[in-house]
């Protein structure tokens, strides 16, 4: 066990501590990253035990983007889609109101509407744009004409 480690004269450390102290900074030392032999003999001739593993810090979410997107679908589905993603709006509404008020200021009964609302406009403009022929490729082909030399348009 300690030879496969790298301990040079395992027999030596045996005198310091139990076989049971020694398997369990053994497995202590295997845990830690960027230490040398040298500290898990150190640890086995202290004559100690190896300190308890502590529980692994509580998990937190990637981002605050998915506890916007998480409490939308619980508390505001109709501006969940189908496969479950929350609208891009309401999840814009959230983020800028909770950058205003703090984290805790978004609830249900007060800002539910405002946030359906701001779906709905968000919707209404959309259409808008696509009746007036806003397509992706018009305004593409519109800042192509823009950045070649020359072919300024007023489009």
């Amino acid at each position: 066990m300690l030879a496969d480690r790298g301990v040079a004269n395992p027999g030596e450390l045996l005198r310091h501590n139990t076989a049971g102290a020694v398997v369990a900074w053994c497995a202590w030392w295997d845990a830690q990253r960027g230490v040398g032999v040298g500290l898990l003999a150190q640890m086995i001739r202290s004559g100690q035990l190896p300190p308890e593993p502590r529980p692994d810090a509580p998990r937190r979410p990637v981002c605050q983007t998915n506890l916007i997107a998480d409490w939308l679908r619980a508390n505001v589905p109709e501006v969940v889609s189908e496969r479950g993603t929350p609208h891009l709006a309401a999840m814009r509404w959230v983020w800028r109101h909770r950058a205003r008020h703090g984290k805790q200021s978004v609830t249900v009964g007060e800002h539910k509407p405002a946030i359906v609302a701001a779906v709905r406009d968000f919707e209404a403009r959309l259409t808008d744009r696509r009746a007036a022929g806003y397509d992706a490729e018009t305004v593409q082909s519109r800042q192509d004409a823009n950045r070649r030399p020359g072919g300024h348009t007023n489009a």
